[in-house]
């Protein structure tokens, strides 16, 4: 009797130390658990942080859009133009196409720069703008007549030109403001004059298109005089007819 209850006695204390043995493994484990979640959660956080900072800045917003109004002003016979985009999708493409035009110079633009509305001004001036053609011509073709243009120096319009001379549009600097991340540009826009029944009166808008990955473009269009319209712009569609215009 003496022998058995010695051995219910050991029994019993060794199954107190196994108990407090397992509670002390479990917390322990407990602790490891919670302490990878915290260095996960640690580590994910500071790959998006770095991930913010370092990468390019094409790339630090999901969305790259620049949305565009064009409304016809009958007194002033211009185009009252405003675009909607993200100030580091411009810079990027100017700074990146000032580099591919004159490798030499070494100059970033930036939406601070004193010069940065006439800088802003040439660039969307060649990218943003409304060409007239004989009514024959294909998008084919038009775009052959483009790329010939960009090669040359008379890529752009001269100023001494009448607008019947003209083949393409003038974009001029009318004023800027920051909202909210975004940068709206004010512009007026001379157009050409077209014949409506000998002519084509073509939109082309590659804004930002050549080194913005996704980027895409839209314009609506307010003719006054007829119902308004929307066009969309993508890197493989940067030219759209107006079949409706004033």
């Amino acid at each position: 009797m003496v022998f058995l209850r010695q051995l219910q006695g050991d029994l019993i204390c060794e199954t107190k130390h196994s108990t407090l043995v397992f509670g002390q493994n479990r917390f322990m484990l407990k602790n490891c658990y919670l302490q990878s979640r915290y260095l996960a959660t640690c580590s994910m956080l500071f790959a998006w942080i770095a991930g913010t900072i370092f990468l390019p800045t094409a790339a630090a917003h999901p969305f790259h859009l620049c949305v565009g109004q064009m409304k016809w002003n009958a007194q002033s016979d211009r185009w009252e133009v405003s675009l909607r985009l993200h100030p580091q999708d411009l810079e990027l493409s100017m700074n990146l196409e000032a580099a591919r035009m004159n490798p030499a110079l070494d100059r970033k633009y930036g939406v601070e720069d004193k010069d940065f509305p006439e800088n802003a001004t040439l660039y969307i001036n060649q990218h943003l703008f409304l060409r007239r053609s004989a009514a024959a011509t294909t998008l084919a073709e038009l775009t052959a007549i483009l790329e010939s243009e960009a090669r040359s120096e008379s890529k752009i319009a001269s100023d001494d030109k009448t607008g019947s001379e003209r083949f393409r549009s003038e974009i001029k600097w009318v004023g800027m403001e920051q909202e909210k991340g975004w940068l709206w540009i004010h512009l007026e826009m001379q157009s050409v004059a077209w014949n409506s029944e000998e002519e084509k009166l073509w939109m082309i808008n590659e804004l930002l298109l050549d080194h913005v990955p996704r980027q895409e473009n839209t314009m609506a269009v307010d003719p006054v005089t007829q119902p308004k319209f929307s066009l969309q712009f993508k890197k493989d569609q940067r030219i759209r007819e107006l079949d409706r215009t004033r």
